[in-house]
This record gives C-alpha cells, structure tokens and sequence, in this order.
C-alpha cells in the first residue's frame, strides 16, 4: 500500500479495529499520516521475514495521552516523524532511520529494538523508552526539556551530540542528553552559545548518563571549551576570561598572566610620567621607555643568601 500526496487519518473510534498488513506488505507513506489515539498498524506474522512501515513523508502522532502501535512491523524512516502527544509504540521488530527527522514535541517514543539513527537527526524534548544508537546527530531541545533515554546510548565515530547554550538550566535553556543506562561515546560533541550568551567561566552537564566508556573524539564549537567526564555526567566546561584568553576565544592565550602584569606595570609607569609632568613642568620630559630602564636598572641587586 503507498500513500502519495496524500492526507490521511486513523483514528480509533469505539469499535473499530486496525489497520493489518499480510504477506510480505509494505505500507509506504510519502504524504501525510496521522496516528491517532488507540490506532494500530500492524501485521499478523512476525519477525524473520517482517512486513514493512516504510515513512518518506510525514508521519504525525498526536495521541494524546494515549498509545499509537506499530506492531510487528521493520519500521523506517527517510522523511519526517513527529510525535506531538503520547506515546509512539515500535513493537517488536526495528526502528532504523536512514535519512530526515525524529522529532519529540510533547510526546514519546517506545520501542522493543535499539532505535537506530543512521542518518538525519533525533531532535526534542521527552522520554525514549529503549535504547537509542546514534551514527548520526542527537540534538536535545534547549527551550522544551530534557531529551531522556531509559535505556543505553551508543555513539558511533560519525555520530554528533549537539547543544546550544543560552542559559544555564537544562532544557530550557541549554541542550541536556539523559541516559538511564551506559553511555558508549565516541564521534563528535558539539557545544555552541546562542542569542549572545556568554559561557566563560560556567560549566554545563550536557548529557548525564548512570555509567560510561570512551570519550568524544572531537569537541566542535566556538568559543573553545573542555570536557570534564564525572562518574555521572559530562560537562562542558569553559575557562573565564580573567585566565587570559585569546581574543578569538579559541582557549587560554599562551602568558596570559605575564602579559597583564607587563601592561598594569606599563600603565602604572605611564602615569607616574604624567603626575611628575603636572607637579614639575619645568623638567625635561622623559618617555615610557626611558622610565622603564631606570626602573630596571635602579632596581638594587638582591644579595645571594649562602647555601
């Protein structure tokens, strides 16, 4: 069966059945779905040779507070799933997304299978009950909660977590990953400040997990930051300004101490240049550079203490 360019409901009135797929069927979505509350797409025969859920348009759930079933059912996705209320139950067999979005906007997804995100992005706020395999991008919601994960979380070498900051509570105002499980990192975190917000000097627990192995390969965002691995979270940290940092922003200025200290010594001579100026204007003028070799070689020789 393919939808194409097409609108179409299901909905689960009292006394209504479910949508059922036999012998070797392919439901192909390449319009506009939406799952209502109670509604099931399913097949009679499960698992080595499953029928298909195939979604290369737009697949709504919007339940509600209730349950929208897909049992039985290799599902995929290459277009757009957007779960706006209850829960989005994959039972059975996979989840594989190969290209486009997951998106939770209010509601949840459930699945019996690891969620494979292959391609495309897994993006919003809310509860993934199942394990969660990310070879392309997670992007948590910084404005509508924490995106949270019962089970583990495995990142691949081309996997990217992503969170932008513009404050420092977790969900609303930066990206937050939680994991119930063990989180396997590796691939790319990638942390950026948005609407002006500046992150020096602050720390930010970007994904919270109950155990870990590996570390992320590659940081990416700008200005530079680090990442410090607790027994149960990973934190962006960013240095404060006052450490001397390049004016880029890229990191600590290689004598960021020493070149302060030079520059209030230099500013310290210059002004006692222009009091003696003002209190003796009928002496020579001397320059700053002048000054600063008397001030060195008036200096008096420190005594060696014996050994």
């Amino acid at each position: 069966m393919r939808l194409h360019r097409t609108r179409l409901t299901l909905a689960r009135p009292p006394g209504s059945g479910e949508v059922e797929l036999s012998r070797a069927t392919t439901l192909s979505n390449l319009g506009t779905l939406t799952m209502g509350p109670g509604t099931t797409v399913g097949a009679s025969v499960c698992c080595v040779h499953p029928d298909h859920f195939s979604n290369g348009g737009t697949l709504i759930v919007a339940a509600g507070t209730k349950t929208a079933t897909a049992t039985n059912l290799a599902f995929s996705n290459s277009g757009t799933v957007k779960i706006t209320g209850g829960t989005l139950f994959v039972n059975s067999v996979s989840y594989k997304q190969t290209a486009g979005a997951t998106q939770l906007a209010g509601g949840a997804l459930s699945a019996a299978q690891p969620i494979d995100i292959a391609k495309g992005t897994l993006s919003g706020f809310g509860t993934i009950t199942g394990s969660v395999q990310n070879a392309a991008t997670v992007s948590p919601s910084t404005t509508g909660g924490v995106l949270k994960i019962t089970g583990t979380y495995q990142q691949t070498t081309t996997g990217v977590l992503t969170s932008v900051l513009t404050g420092t509570s977790p969900g609303t105002k930066f990206g937050q990953l939680s994991v119930g499980g063990k989180a396997t990192l590796a691939g790319t975190l990638k942390v950026s400040p948005g609407s002006g917000f500046n992150p020096h000097g602050k720390s930010f627990s970007v994904l919270l997990y109950h155990s870990r192995s590996g570390k992320f390969a590659t940081l990416s965002g700008s200005p530079a930051y680090t990442v410090s691995y607790g027994t149960a979270a990973a934190k962006a940290v960013y240095p404060c300004r006052s450490a001397g940092l390049a004016r880029d922003g890229r990191g600590p200025r290689p004598g960021g101490h020493r070149h302060r200290f030079r520059r209030e010594r230099e500013e310290d001579l210059e002004h006692r240049a222009v009091t003696e100026r003002a209190l003796h204007p009928d002496r020579p003028a001397v320059g700053l550079g002048d000054r600063q070799h008397k001030a060195k070689t008036a200096a008096p020789a420190l005594p060696v203490m014996p050994r």
